[in-house]
């Protein structure tokens, strides 16, 4: 059985708003940014949801969602995404998906205090903008050493990637971490048990090389040009 304090969902649309209100009563706390463009985002929380924000980083049919809250008596900030994938019925390029990720590592970098991203990034951990990603903030990510947990396409074994990523910072461990059995998506759902290391750390931002950054600026100028 699953029990999660905090549940996400992803192309969720206004029709399943309505659906998912029934989890209210256990989830008080909660954020939507419905719409029918296949990226609409919902959050429910028993924590109670600190500095809410839906924003729109890249594109305006795609929100974020941004929050901060108290997590064993320390704050502690998440990022979800869903940046629109290159297809032929969507973006030409990546051009776009990148600039989203490299914003919200530029926002992580930015922090002094533990945080979060997750959510369906359509990539690839193994892609260039991702390890770029993962440069930038020094973010963990928990499958390295247990599985490559591929999420999609949940309907072909054989045609399956891992495209759901959860990355945390270094003061943070993944306990318990699974995917959720098939129901009906063309995603997996992935679930997730955060802790806090004993040792009180303050993350520390990696070093990073100019040829790096200049790399970064130039995925996010692209899409603003």
């Amino acid at each position: 059985k699953w029990d999660p304090d905090i549940v996400l969902t992803m192309e969720s649309d206004f029709e399943w708003e309505n659906a998912l209100n029934q989890l209210s009563e256990d989830y008080p706390y909660s954020v939507k940014a419905a719409n029918n463009h296949y990226y609409g985002m919902h959050l429910y929380s028993r924590i109670e949801l600190l500095n809410t924000e839906v924003k729109y980083l890249v594109e305006d049919r795609v929100p974020s969602i941004y929050f901060d809250l108290e997590f064993l008596e320390r704050p502690l900030s998440f990022c979800c995404l869903h940046p629109a994938p290159p297809s032929p019925t969507e973006n030409k390029t990546s051009e776009e998906r990148d600039a989203e990720l490299m914003k919200a590592g530029k926002y992580i970098r930015s922090l002094d205090k533990s945080a979060v991203i997750c959510g369906d990034m359509n990539d690839v951990v193994w892609s260039r903008p991702t390890r770029l990603f993962k440069k930038l903030t020094g973010m963990i990510d928990p499958r390295v050493g247990r599985g490559f947990f591929p999420t999609y396409h949940a309907r072909y074994p054989f045609m399956r990637f891992p495209l759901d990523h959860l990355f945390h910072t270094q003061d943070l461990k993944v306990g318990k971490m699974k995917r959720t059995p098939y129901f009906g998506s063309d995603h997996f759902g992935m679930y997730y048990e955060i802790h806090r290391k004993k040792k009180i750390e303050v993350p520390e931002n990696p070093i990073i090389e100019k040829e790096e950054i200049d790399e970064i600026n130039e995925l996010i100028i692209q899409v603003e040009a």
